[in-house]
């Protein structure tokens, strides 16, 4: 039996066909194998530093992998890859650093040099990739007429 095929028994008694990936045996673990089988990862300890500069200036994670040059899918699995644990907190903490700029951003004025700030970019950028929600505040107050029973109301904003 050539070397290149796990061989193990498979339920219907043939030969599994499987490549052999260790110990002559193919990643199924009743046939002796343990070792994941996948694609490896197109992201490596040179993208690093790349990924982690795109995450300190409030990129999206989409943007962080496009610096990188993979999907953000890649970039996910990486990152939930168990030994890239130190890289993980690397980027978590970027990520971190991205985010308060983008929410002191539109705060910062230099009185020297007034400028007119929006935020809404800042805004956008928060609510699409750090999950921001605007939440918005309503007071109502009045009598409503549902037949037997009246309710007004005064709608206020606050």
């Amino acid at each position: 039996m050539p070397e290149d095929i796990c061989g193990a028994e498979t339920a219907d008694g043939t030969p599994c066909q499987h490549p052999a990936t260790n110990d002559n045996s193919c990643w199924i673990d009743s046939h002796g194998g343990d070792t994941a089988v996948g694609r490896d990862f197109r992201i490596g300890p040179d993208d690093h530093e790349d990924i982690l500069q795109a995450a300190r200036e409030g990129m999206s994670k989409a943007g962080c992998a496009r610096a990188a040059g993979v999907s953000k899918q890649n970039l996910q699995r990486y990152l939930d890859a168990d030994e890239n644990t130190e890289f993980r907190d690397a980027f978590l903490r970027a990520r971190h650093v991205g985010e308060r700029k983008l929410i002191r951003a539109p705060l910062q004025n230099d009185p020297a040099d007034p400028v007119e700030i929006d935020g809404q970019h800042a805004r956008f950028l928060l609510s699409t990739s750090f999950d921001y929600v605007k939440t918005e505040r309503r007071e109502l107050e009045g009598d409503i007429d549902l037949g037997s029973v009246t309710v007004d109301f005064e709608d206020t904003d606050t």
